[in-house]
């Protein structure tokens, strides 16, 4: 899996996003996660946030910080990332 995420085409590298959006252990794999919040093209880091959620494990919380303010006005994304709060016991402001 980590391979097409890595595919040089961004459709195939969210195509696998979305593909592996329930089949993977999400807690267990915060590296692969990281990896796709920190890709090069807006819509794979958008579409991870979409399939794969906002996975509430403590090492992707830097990542989340760091896109909070360009998807806090996003009211279906911020409910996401105000739900990883929520089950780490974080305060609402925790990202701002």
């Amino acid at each position: 899996m980590v391979r097409i995420l890595s595919h040089p085409n961004p459709r195939m590298r969210s195509t696998a996003i979305y593909a592996t959006r329930s089949s993977i252990g999400k807690a267990e794999n915060a590296e692969i996660i990281a990896k796709t919040l920190t890709d090069s093209d807006e819509e794979v880091v958008r579409d991870s946030i979409l399939y794969y959620g906002v996975v509430p494990h403590e090492e992707l919380l830097p990542y989340y910080k760091s896109l909070w303010p360009k998807y806090k006005d996003n009211e279906n994304i911020a409910k996401t990332f105000l739900g990883c709060l929520k089950k780490l016991k974080l305060p609402k402001d925790h990202f701002d």
